[in-house]
């Protein structure tokens, strides 16, 4: 292809471009049309350079970048000329008119990015449109490095299945580069750029599940039921927040902090048993209405799930001996704790959310949200609860994280 406007042609190979215009998703056929009517050099354009007219059609870049682009076109100037003119970059130019699926933002034009991101541009033009809107959302909520991981990640093309997935891949890396957020703090490892597909999801699978559990237990019942204290040795304490079960799910080597759905706050209670400050053991009492509501040992745990020694028993049958027994006490209101967690899930969010505003990216996430915490029993615009129904289940404390 030559790089003057006026002598472009297809080039040997190229998929099909006779009628160019039809190339295009249907919603922009008129407005590119409208363009390829004034001039040959267009109709040139919409064949060579299916994303620098559909840019021109859909109004991208300031009205002086779009009339000097125009200029390029209609003079007969080169292709680099013309894209320079509307700041777009050339790297697009891989990329068939069925790729242009919605306006384009935050293209990346970094010299480094554009001369790798070809080498990961989908060879079938039905899975370049989901491709680049993934890279452009990348690009747009993280940066260009960001942008380059996602391209390079060829399992999540031709799977809009996969797009909550993509969604809260993104708000994961935002909070892994936004070191001073809550949502940080959460974090089991931060996005890097050398971490493959599945180890990424896995990470922002337990990075979730940490949320949840945080948003379990915003209203964690202040009666403990029992009263933290020591037997032969053994010092017994009530874990209260997520980030004592985040240390002792990372001390123990166990999943206390990854199952928020088979955690119910207000019924069960988990202690970490340690001797001189070394954690060995974790405890999970809860209520039984067969025994009408009183504490009963679901779990008793070591490190990595093992069997605890008699004495740890020993400790933990004195501690509860020298206890006043009673029921557990009633549950707060459904709106109060439903009003406290969306409170919660609102500073936790909150941040990324206003990161990505004005974005089209944006509405998409909030509707994820939405959707997770109806998923979870919460409901963001509301402070009534769906009432819970199934039976409780105890904590599984060594449960491997799927992935």
């Amino acid at each position: 292809m030559q790089n003057s406007l006026r002598r472009s042609q297809a080039q040997p190979g190229q998929r099909s471009l006779a009628a160019p215009v039809g190339n295009f998703p249907s919603h922009y056929r008129r407005r590119i049309a409208a363009l390829v009517k004034r001039g040959r050099c267009f109709a040139d354009l919409a064949a060579c350079f299916p994303g620098l007219i559909f840019a021109l059609a859909t109004g991208y870049g300031s009205e002086a970048e779009q009339a000097a682009c125009v200029e390029v076109v209609e003079s007969g100037g080169s292709l680099k000329s013309a894209a320079e003119a509307l700041g777009l970059p050339l790297w697009l130019r891989r990329l068939p008119a069925e790729a242009f699926d919605a306006p384009l933002v935050a293209v990346p034009c970094g010299s480094t990015f554009a001369s790798h991101i070809v080498n990961y541009v989908p060879e079938s033009p039905q899975q370049s449109a989901l491709w680049l809107e993934r890279v452009l959302f990348a690009s747009q909520t993280c940066g260009e490095e960001f942008a380059f991981w996602m391209g390079r990640q060829r399992r999540l093309i031709g799977s809009p299945r996969e797009s909550t997935a993509i969604q809260f891949l993104g708000a994961w890396a935002w909070f892994s580069l936004n070191t001073e957020t809550r949502g940080h703090s959460l974090l089991r490892r931060p996005w890097q750029p050398s971490m493959g597909l599945a180890r990424a999801v896995e990470e922002m699978q337990v990075w979730r599940r940490r949320i949840d559990l945080a948003l379990k237990l915003a209203v964690i019942c202040p009666d403990a039921w029992l009263q933290d204290g020591t037997a032969l040795g053994f010092d017994i304490v009530r874990l209260k927040d997520v980030g004592e079960f985040v240390a002792e799910a990372k001390s123990m080597q166990n999943c206390l902090d990854q199952y928020a759905d088979q955690f119910d706050e207000w019924s069960a209670r988990i202690f970490s048993i340690r001797n001189k400050g070394t954690r060995v053991a974790t405890l999970e009492l809860a209520a039984e209405i067969s025994n009408g509501g009183l504490p009963n040992i679901a779990q008793l745990r070591g490190v990595r799930n093992r069997q605890v020694s008699p004495e740890v028993w020993q400790a933990v049958f004195l501690w509860l001996g020298s206890q006043r027994l009673r029921p557990i006490p009633a549950p707060r209101s459904a709106r109060e704790i439903a009003h406290a967690r969306v409170e919660l899930a609102q500073a936790i969010w909150q941040p990324y959310v206003e990161a990505i505003s004005g974005t089209r990216f944006a509405e998409q996430f909030l509707g994820k949200i939405a959707e997770h915490a109806s998923s979870n029993r919460l409901r963001l615009n509301s402070v009534v609860p769906a009432r819970r129904r199934t039976a409780r289940r105890p904590v599984a404390l060594a449960r491997p994280v799927a992935v």
